[in-house]
């Protein structure tokens, strides 16, 4: 199914990705004699990376050659010859070529090549991109080793005035991403230091702040106030983005050790924000006017996150040792019980919607930490835990094996595998409140009329 994305500065979106409808000249048998020459199926597609709008800015256009063309300087001259002298574009301006193969270091060999045409905006509407018939060409003869076949193809690409976003020459740094809605996800950008949130039924960013952060440990969206938290890793500082006016705050806690924030959970059932530090500090704050409630209780040390039963005003964390289970009522911290740890990591505690189970993973598995008795259990599947989903009755967990990343999608009443889906090489995600969909972005670094830089690219997948 063809889909538009959006590029947001030198974060790289395809705005449409589709085959090129290709007709035959003549039959392969008919070609090969004529050419004196072996014919085999070429696929190419024509899709847009599309960089940011100021009039004199550039973007680019990649058609995309499915084999391994293994051109000699010669073919790489007609090939772009030929599409320079055919290419129609509206609303814009062909600068540039570029041809490379792209070696797929997995099967170490090279598997596709791409031809990359850059294209510079210019007038009101939008632009139109047209590959004529007859303009891509591959007539080799068998002394150069090659035996493609030559087709015909014809398709335009339209990229819509709107879609094209400006931004700074030096890139982004996509630091997190969380859904807000259904169809709707807030970026975090640290490197220019702005808020987006972008609609992916519309494929563009509504709206934008500018904001200071530092490097951010966690980040957590109250629904019920729409209100994101956002924990600095370089300090003690939370920032409050009110996401209906996008106006924030900061509250910076004071400490003799300076510690750093290492974990972010929010209790809109009793009005309060919960952090952990990496000195293994526990602070509360109002959620109303951010006065501490809990000042620096000592937890365990080496605990890796901590998961919170805001009903039953019950904490969990647990390390290498043992599990732990605390009282936060009236604002103190007090332990109840423990239990015997039978795992070496707790990463990324969550817990499930009716708080009977705390899920996590390690390099062993995934794992569940059962509420009654604090007693652990495992269960068949793969990767890092990412994203629970208790009203959709959905778990998700994540595993990179070089160079892609999978999500895997299991039902969490009995922890089935629904799907694996491969998101490529990617940086970051964010699954939607239901689970059918996914923001992902990928950084990749680049070079410029030899200048090097990074790039982001993001784009939507149907889980």
């Amino acid at each position: 199914m063809n889909k538009y994305i959006i590029l947001i500065g030198f974060l790289v979106i395809s705005v449409l990705s589709c085959d090129l409808g290709m007709v035959d000249v003549m039959d392969f048998e008919e070609y090969g004699d004529k050419m004196d020459m072996e014919v085999l199926d070429v696929e190419f597609r024509l899709y847009s990376v599309v960089d940011r709008y100021q009039e004199t800015n550039e973007f680019d256009v990649y058609i995309r050659f499915d084999d391994y063309l293994n051109l000699n300087s010669s073919q790489i001259l007609d090939l772009k010859k030929n599409i320079m002298d055919n290419i129609q574009v509206e609303n814009a301006s062909v600068s540039a070529f570029y041809y490379t193969d792209i070696y797929n270091s997995e099967s170490r060999e090279y598997d596709h090549s791409l031809l990359k045409i850059t294209i510079i905006p210019g007038g009101q509407g939008n632009i139109e991109i047209t590959i004529p018939e007859k303009t891509i060409k591959l007539s080799f003869n068998k002394d150069d080793y090659l035996n493609r076949y030559n087709k015909e193809a014809s398709e335009t690409l339209v990229i819509p005035r709107d879609l094209l976003y400006p931004y700074s020459k030096s890139g982004l740094d996509i630091s997190r991403v969380c859904w807000l809605s259904a169809h709707e996800y807030l970026v975090v950008d640290t490197e220019n230091d702005k808020i987006l949130v972008i609609d992916s039924d519309s494929c563009s960013v509504t709206r934008e702040c500018s904001i200071s952060l530092d490097d951010i440990s966690d980040m957590e969206y109250s629904a019920d106030k729409n209100v994101l938290y956002i924990l600095s890793s370089s300090s003690l500082k939370l920032t409050i983005l009110d996401v209906g006016t996008l106006k924030s705050s900061t509250e910076t806690l004071s400490s003799t050790y300076s510690p750093h924030g290492k974990a972010l959970e929010l209790d809109t059932v009793h009005n309060r924000i919960y952090i952990l530090t990496n000195t293994y500090k526990l602070y509360s704050l109002d959620m109303d006017d951010y006065s501490v409630k809990i000042n620096s209780a000592d937890l365990p040390l080496n605990i890796n996150g901590i998961a919170l039963d805001a009903e039953k005003n019950l904490l969990y964390t647990a390390n290498s040792k043992s599990v732990y289970r605390y009282s936060v009522a009236g604002d103190t911290v007090s332990e109840e019980t423990s239990s015997p740890s039978s795992s070496i990591s707790h990463v990324q505690l969550v817990m499930n919607g009716d708080g009977s189970k705390i899920y996590y993973a390690d390099s062993d598995g995934l794992h569940y930490i059962n509420t009654s008795d604090l007693s652990e259990s495992s269960f068949e599947g793969s990767g890092e835990f990412h994203a629970i989903l208790p009203e959709s009755d959905l778990l998700f967990t994540s595993e990179r094996s070089y160079p892609n990343l999978y999500l895997y999608k299991y039902k969490l009443s009995d922890h089935s595998l629904i799907s694996t889906t491969n998101l490529g090489y990617i940086d970051g995600y964010a699954v939607n409140k239901d689970g059918t969909e996914a923001l992902v972005y990928e950084g990749e670094y680049s070079y410029s009329s030899g200048i090097g830089h990074w790039e982001d690219y993001i784009n939507f997948e149907d889980l």
